[in-house]
Order: C-alpha cells, then structure tokens, then sequence
C-alpha cells in the first residue's frame, strides 16, 4: 500500500454480507410463515408472504458484489478517505491528526470467514456512538491497523496535535491576546 493506493474489502466481506441478510431473514421474517396454519389466512397468505418478501430479498442478494465493488479505503498524505454506496455514493474524509481511537471489531461471522473491521474514532465526535469512519471486510485488518496507527503518531507528533504550521509563534501570539484580554477586563473592573 503506497502513499496514495487505493485498497479494498476482502472478496469474503460479500458472503459476509450474504450471510447476515439470509440470518436476518430466517430470524426475523421466516417465523411469520407459521401464520399459513391459520385456516382463515392459509396457503394464499403463503403465497403472498413468500412472492412478497422475494421482492425485497432477491434484489439485496444481487446487489451485493456491486456494493462491494464500490467500496474502496485509501490512505492519502493528510487524510484517510473512505469511498461507498451504489445508488447514494458517500466519501468520508477523516484528518490524521484528529484521529483518537482505532478500534477492531470481529464477530463469530468475520472471525470465520478471517476478515474484520476498523472503526475510526476522532475527538471531534466523542459522544457519537457510531465511528466517523468504517474499514469493513478487511482481510488484513491487523496490517491496516498498524499501517493506520503509524500514520496517525506520525501526524500527531508533527507539532504534538495541533495543526501543521502552529508552533512557538502562535503560542506568543495566544499568550498576547491573553495578557490583551486580562488587561482590558481589569480596566472593565475598575470603571
């Protein structure tokens, strides 16, 4: 992975995919079709649950590797940018230095399949449950994850966190404002 290369999820983050859409449909819809004993709703309520859930089952199915296709993480200069979505297209552009937390999650499904993902915290967005951005289907998450973290000491050690070009000049200049500040409030006080 270059400076500016292009990388995407594993092949095996769309069965990953596949597999929690036919879970999700055999735990939370398939049940329904007990109804159909019902004499009064029968094999016509059958019939309109299953034509009806293929309509929504069968297009996410094979929606799938596209999605997947149009994934695609890149580690820029300054930034780590994430690319998705088929119909919405979203890019999410998340500074190095502003990164506080990379955090690794791995279910029984990703653990099986060998992939996980990286969910990238900033300071800017602490009390948000969800991350800013989210490197999924990685089947080399782990090297991710130190390429990442190497990139984020280097961009915070760059002048301890603060933006590039701040440095001793720009603590003079705060430190100026303060003392501008102070003497003007106990000029307030005073008259």
């Amino acid at each position: 992975m270059d400076n500016q290369s292009a990388f995407r999820p594993s092949p095996k983050y769309q069965m990953h995919i596949v597999i929690w859409v036919i879970l999700s449909f055999a735990l939370f819809v398939l049940p329904f079709i007990f109804l159909a004993l019902i004499p009064e709703l029968g094999l016509v309520y059958l019939l309109v649950f299953l034509i009806g859930n293929a309509l929504w089952i069968i297009p996410t199915l094979l929606l799938v590797p596209a999605y997947c296709r149009s994934i695609e993480y890149q580690f820029g200069d300054e930034n780590l940018l994430v690319r998705r979505g088929i119909v919405t297209r979203s890019e999410s552009m998340v500074p190095y230095r502003m990164i506080t937390n990379v955090e690794v999650k791995r279910g029984p499904i990703a653990r099986a399949l060998g992939i996980g993902t990286l969910k990238v915290h900033t300071a800017g967005y602490s009390q948000q449950s969800q991350a800013e951005a989210s490197l999924a289907g990685l089947a080399n998450w782990a090297e991710v994850r130190e390429q990442l973290l190497a990139r984020i000491h280097e961009h915070q050690s760059e002048g301890g966190g603060r933006p590039q070009g701040a440095g001793a000049a720009d603590e003079a200049d705060v430190s100026t404002l303060l003392a501008d500040i102070l003497a003007e409030l106990r000029q307030m006080r005073r008259g």
